[in-house]
């Protein structure tokens, strides 16, 4: 008897990472430009400071 899965089985499969990777290429797509601006936003003292009264970074005086 033949334990491999079968074509359909393997087509299956191969659908589901296809959806999987494609929904995730999209989560990714949409956190990048966040990251991005967060970014910049940290390493902009005059920024910076406006978020949550978080101090500046060692040796920023305000």
């Amino acid at each position: 008897m033949n334990t491999e899965p079968t074509q359909p089985e393997s087509r299956h499969e191969e659908e589901r990472h296809q959806r999987v990777k494609a929904h995730l290429e999209q989560i990714l797509s949409e956190i990048r430009p966040v990251g991005s601006l967060l970014a910049q936003t940290v390493n902009q003292p005059e920024l910076r400071a406006g978020l949550d009264g978080l101090p500046g970074p060692p040796g920023d005086t305000e």
